[in-house]
């Protein structure tokens, strides 16, 4: 069945006309009781959802218009004022009018803190910043920074950390290596690198609308990368789902779409969460080589209700599709999930999450696989702050432990960056480090000799290439192209590495429950780093040792450092000279993300409801000893840590 806007715009309207206030704020009292006289309680309600019609028709100024007519009109102080506030500053933050957001925002700060979710505070902070008023932006992440949640989620952190680095991370002398803005970047919202039959093209937004997490877009454009400023009809795929990000497969026979629909609530939520306005579906086509034509679209398979899925990516020729979503059972916000097609069944399989080492609390978005390598955007991942760009090697199947790179500056900075994509001879990415006058816009940068995405380099990790015994420290990385293209042609038969940085992890042994023996698999990856050439450039390691969760406080401290002593002894068994600091850290406790997802492995209809907290002593019910003695392996590790390097200035 064709999907046609009239449909939404229709059914969006007929939700948004029997509007009303959450339950938690309808105790407060309803609409009526908070006017200045009886029945204007229902001419307001009334004159929000004529605001909302107006909002999701594309009309934004008489919208806001009325929104703000609403809400002068309702008790100050009240739950409904407040409501509103809120949903002021989400909209106006959506519509990129930082002025009119910030009022909202400080007006809430003000009175009630505690109604902010994450995503609300970074929003606040950003628009402050937009305005040039980046102390003010440090007072308010500040204000925040002791507060559950803010003071235990990452993407917050990278935003208070992108306040004080800013300076550092952007806008500095001479890189290592070239990064620049395509001249097709305009005043609209270039947002994504695909590619049809061949040849590459870009997408761009020409709606006010732009949503902050990067996830949905409005009034899309198709236009060829190699021609400036020309259009790039799609026939094939209806306007409702150019909506977004839009994949082709390889044979040109599977097209995949997004398509944006209204929530029709305002989404406020607890502190720990909230998806914004919209929502994201995908869609598919098939084309018909006999009919030669492409087929209606339709759902690509059973999506959640209230979750969105967005960003699909082909892998594996076609027959698994990347993609993210906030669908429930991930470890929060937007995560990055697999599926792939059954050919017995002709139906795509049950979404696997990517698991931890990819996926956070935060957003991570724009999967891409170049070359065995997963790339993707995270908020959630430690970082400079906003969205910052990582990649991991990844196989199709399984996740490499401890290949997680960060891009280094100028990639990333403390803007938005994400969304690369990696051809043949060049790399693009998106950023919004130009501020309001750019939105968002495509960089690329050279990959036949950038270090971002070279063939040995890409996708391989500190602590993998110690395994591998490949590390090459170099004490001086050269900052301009000739010179930089000079040293790989010394060392091109030997992948080049940038130097490990104080605090990196070079490797991590792991150990049986309740033992500190070495076994075959920890001795082997201890002599691999041993064999690494430079190994003599670092002056201090750092053996660190942990125990599970079970036993006492005072056992596990005992225990943890008998693991980093036992691997210590091997070093100086072995003549190691390097100082070793030994140290045992006890316990270490499971994010409950992590029960939880083995829990629905094998029990999808698990009910969490009746458990105060998902957490160690609360999963006997759940899980056996034994599964639980198998998740808490990670826990069960010995970390050598990078103490001090000899004569080495670190730069960063």
């Amino acid at each position: 069945m064709q999907i046609s806007t009239r449909y939404f715009v229709l059914l969006g309207i007929l939700l948004l006309t029997g509007f009303r206030a959450p339950a938690v704020e309808r105790s407060a009292g309803n609409d009526s009781t908070v006017c200045a006289s009886t029945g204007k309680g229902y001419r307001i309600a009334a004159a929000e959802a004529r605001a909302d019609r107006f909002f999701i028709r594309g009309d934004y100024d008489r919208a806001m218009k009325l929104y703000e007519r609403f809400y002068s009109r309702v008790k100050v102080h009240s739950p409904q004022q407040l409501r509103m506030n809120l949903k002021l500053a989400r909209l106006y933050t959506l519509l990129q009018r930082d002025a009119q957001a910030i009022r909202h925002f400080d007006l809430l700060s003000e009175r009630t803190d505690t109604i902010l979710s994450v995503n609300d505070v970074c929003s606040y902070i950003d628009a402050l910043r937009r305005e040039s008023d980046a102390q003010r932006a440090e007072v308010v992440a500040r204000h925040f920074a002791f507060q559950y949640p803010y003071s235990r989620n990452q993407r917050y952190l990278n935003t208070l950390n992108s306040l004080s680095e800013q300076r550092h991370y952007y806008g500095k002398g001479d890189s290592d290596y070239s990064v620049r803005m395509l001249d097709l970047s305009g005043p609209r919202a270039e947002y994504w690198i695909g590619e049809i039959r061949g040849r590459l093209f870009y997408t761009v937004s020409n709606s006010p609308v732009q949503d902050p997490r990067k996830i949905y877009y409005h009034q899309t454009e198709f236009c060829p990368l190699s021609e400036k400023g020309d259009k790039l009809p799609f026939p094939d795929i209806p306007r409702d789902l150019q909506s977004g990000p839009m994949v082709y497969s390889r044979d040109g026979r599977l097209a995949i779409a997004g398509n944006i629909t209204y929530t029709g609530i305002d989404r406020i939520s607890k502190p720990d969460g909230d998806q914004g306005l919209y929502v994201t579906k995908l869609f598919y086509s098939r084309f018909d080589t006999i009919r030669n034509r492409w087929s209606n679209f339709q759902p690509l398979f059973m999506q959640e209700d209230g979750a969105s899925y967005a960003h699909p990516v082909f892998m594996d020729e076609g027959r698994t599709l990347l993609f993210a979503s906030d669908r429930a059972g991930g470890y929060g916000g937007m995560d990055i999930y697999s599926v792939t097609w059954d050919e017995s069944l002709g139906k795509w399989g049950e979404p696997e999450n990517l698991g931890p080492v990819v996926n956070t609390e935060g957003d991570e978005i724009y999967p891409r696989i170049f070359r065995g390598v997963l790339l993707f955007s995270s908020n959630g991942q430690e970082g400079y702050g906003g969205y910052d760009l990582y990649r991991v090697s990844y196989d199709g199947k399984v996740i490499l432990p401890g290949s997680l790179f960060h891009y280094p500056y100028p990639v990333n900075t403390v803007y938005n960056d994400f969304g690369m994509y990696i051809s043949d001879d060049h790399g693009y990415f998106i950023s919004d480090r130009r501020g309001e006058a750019g939105r968002d816009d495509i960089y690329i940068f050279d990959n036949t000799i950038s270090p971002l995405s070279s063939k040995d380099a890409i996708g391989v990790s500190s602590e993998y290439s110690a395994m591998a015994g490949k590390l090459n420290l170099i004490r001086e990385l050269a900052s301009n192209t000739q010179v930089y293209e000079r040293n790989l042609t010394e060392l091109q038969d030997n992948p080049t590495y940038v130097l490990p940085e104080t605090d990196e992890v070079l490797l991590r042994v792991y150990f049986d429950f309740d033992s500190y023996r070495l076994d075959n698999e920890s001795l082997g990856l201890l002599q691999e780093l041993l064999a690494m050439p430079d190994i003599g450039e670092i002056m201090e390691l750092r053996v660190v040792g942990y125990a599970d969760e079970f036993g006492s406080p005072e056992y596990n401290r005992i225990l943890s450092e008998k693991r980093a002593e036992q691997v210590a002894g091997f070093f100086k068994a072995n003549g190691l000279t390097n100082k070793l600091c030994i140290e045992g850290r006890g316990r270490v406790e499971l994010d409950p993300s992590v029960y939880r997802n083995e829990i629905l492995k094998s029990r999808p209809s698990a009910d969490f409801t009746y458990v105060p907290e998902l957490n160690f002593s609360t999963i006997s019910g759940f899980l056996s000893k034994r599964d639980i003695i198998r998740i808490n392996r990670q826990a069960r590790r010995v970390e050598i840590v990078v103490g001090k390097l000899k004569n080495v200035e670190n730069t960063k």
